[in-house]
């Protein structure tokens, strides 16, 4: 999936992705990419949610959120 993201982010030029994960992954993986990526797609805005793997999941589901970062399947 991260290459359907990958190519989907290249051909952005103004828009948002959402990201939710547990806050046993966000604080850890977020901030390792955050300033990468907002210099490859500065346009781009970033929302970060902190929420439970199964809120994750749900959200995710439903659309609310573009990608989630869990540290369980």
């Amino acid at each position: 999936h991260m290459h359907s993201i990958s190519s989907d982010l290249n051909n952005l030029q103004l828009g948002s992705l959402s990201i939710g994960g547990s806050s046993l992954s966000i604080p850890y993986i977020i901030p390792k990419i955050v300033c990468s990526f907002k210099k490859c797609y500065p346009k781009i805005e970033l929302k970060i949610s902190e929420k439970s793997t199964v809120k994750s999941k749900l959200l995710l589901d439903d659309g609310t959120m573009d990608l989630i970062i869990t540290n369980r399947p």
